[in-house]
């Protein structure tokens, strides 16, 4: 592949060249986004790197005309911040991939490969789109493929209203997600949130369709739903696993007609939003039961975002936990500025039963017992209780395939992630090593240089 490199970073870029030329690839080089804009119009290469923020301009202008001038090659971003709001633009301008310094060699060598099948498969390229509006005041973090690919279905979303289904387990970010689907689409527009479980099932259809006067007693004066109070923005659905047989079938009207009627109403009402719903249970196994209805989850899952456990995407813990700890900070009144390496090896080695939600109310407590800027392990360990961060989280066998990546992960942590002593230390070769990083979706945490 003849691969382009855009980055102000002169030793990183040099490094790069040296190890894609000894992987065969041609490597060429610019350190401005002028150079770097003028180097691929003329050479056309098949694929380019390009750092988001350049002393110059911006690598997503860089992009942005690298589209207008219907250039060929397919687009890597790269950059050092943690910015979803800036990945999510990237990918809708038209990137094919988005990569988090500190640069993994692993994960670029993974990215050209797919690139490379992505060139040969001749499949179109994203299509350009407007620009989302500000971020939410909490976002996704992440580098982990699969929060890249979730950042990734939000763009390709646009504005259209498909519905969509958030599946994940409890404490993952559901609601996260279908908030940042909300800034990035219709940020001018209601975000209307139900939980299905938190409503006695009586009075869920008054609260999504809305009410006439004396349409059942206590009902005094009319009143509109979540429906009409979602207006051209989105209706979120949380707990749909929760939701009513009867309720499912006047939903899967909603979503077939775009209309729907009040509660003891004649009137039919166009509902013109987007319907996102979200879930822990496993609605196919609920259909196979009865108790969910097939046609309505074919109608939901359109479009369906699934969000990882915590656990299996353990080399993100260091930065959410920094995320949420600066976030603390502005709360709580704290000056917390660091987190010791024992406390953060303790954080990566727990299960997280409870995901994203039990790791923010760990911190809480940490954040709340610190008397000082750091967070140390003893403290940590205080914060998690009972919580044992060696124990498995479950007495259930664990799958094969399970068993085997955390044996991966543990043996890449031991060696300080040197592919050539893990290896060696598993009896296996480095390509059959770096396949089984690619195929688990494992990353180098951002602690180990």
């Amino acid at each position: 592949m003849r691969i382009h490199i855009v980055d102000d970073d002169m030793a990183l870029c040099r490094s790069l060249q040296i190890q894609l030329e000894e992987d065969g690839h041609s490597v060429g080089l610019s350190y401005t986004g002028a150079e770097g804009f003028e180097q691929i119009e003329s050479t056309n290469p098949d694929i380019v790197f390009l750092d988001l923020n350049l002393p110059d301009t911006s690598g997503l202008d860089i992009l942005h005309k690298l589209q207008d001038a219907k250039c060929a090659s397919v687009s890597i971003m790269i950059t050092g911040v943690q910015d979803a709001k800036s990945t999510i633009q990237a990918i809708r301008a038209g990137a094919f991939d988005y990569i988090r310094k500190p640069l993994d060699l692993d994960a670029v060598l993974v990215a050209v490969e797919k690139a490379a099948r992505h060139i040969r498969s001749r499949r179109p390229k994203l299509s350009t789109a407007i620009d989302p509006a500000e971020g939410p005041p909490h976002e996704i973090v992440g580098a982990d493929e699969k929060v890249i690919e979730i950042l990734k279905a939000i763009a390709r979303l646009d504005e259209n209203q498909v519905p969509v289904l958030i599946v994940g387990d409890s404490g993952t970010g559901k609601e996260l997600v279908a908030r940042t689907l909300y800034e990035t689409t219709c940020p001018d527009q209601p975000f209307v949130a139900v939980n299905c479980s938190a409503v006695v099932a009586t009075l869920l259809e008054s609260e999504l369709f809305g009410h006439e006067k004396g349409a059942f007693t206590g009902a005094d004066t009319a009143r509109s739903g979540k429906m009409e109070l979602a207006g051209e923005g989105i209706l979120f659905l949380d707990e749909i696993g929760d939701m009513s047989q009867d309720l499912q079938a006047k939903l899967l009207r909603v979503l077939q007609e775009r209309e729907f009627e009040r509660v003891g109403g004649e009137k039919l009402l166009r509902f013109k939003g987007r319907i996102v719903a979200a879930t822990n249970r496993d609605l196919p196994k609920m259909i196979a039961e009865g108790t969910f209805r097939e046609d309505l989850y074919y109608r939901l899952a359109v479009s369906t975002i699934e969000v990882p456990a915590l656990r299996d995407r353990r080399a993100d813990i260091p930065a959410l936990a920094e995320y949420i700890v600066s976030g603390l900070n502005r709360e709580l009144h704290k000056e917390l500025t660091a987190i010791e390496q024992g406390a953060l090896h303790r954080l990566q080695a727990y299960d997280w039963p409870g995901n994203v939600r039990e790791l923010v109310n760990v911190l809480t407590r940490a954040a709340l017992l610190s008397r000082d800027s750091t967070i140390t392990e003893e403290i940590l360990l205080n914060s998690m209780g009972h919580a044992s961060p060696q124990m498995p989280n479950s007495d259930e066998p664990k799958t094969l395939r399970q068993a085997e990546k955390e044996h991966v992960e543990h043996a890449l942590l031991s060696t300080g992630w040197n592919i050539k002593r893990t290896a060696e230390q598993l009896g296996v070769s480095r390509v059959t090593l770096r396949k089984k990083i690619d195929d688990y979706h494992l990353k180098k945490p951002p602690q180990i240089r």
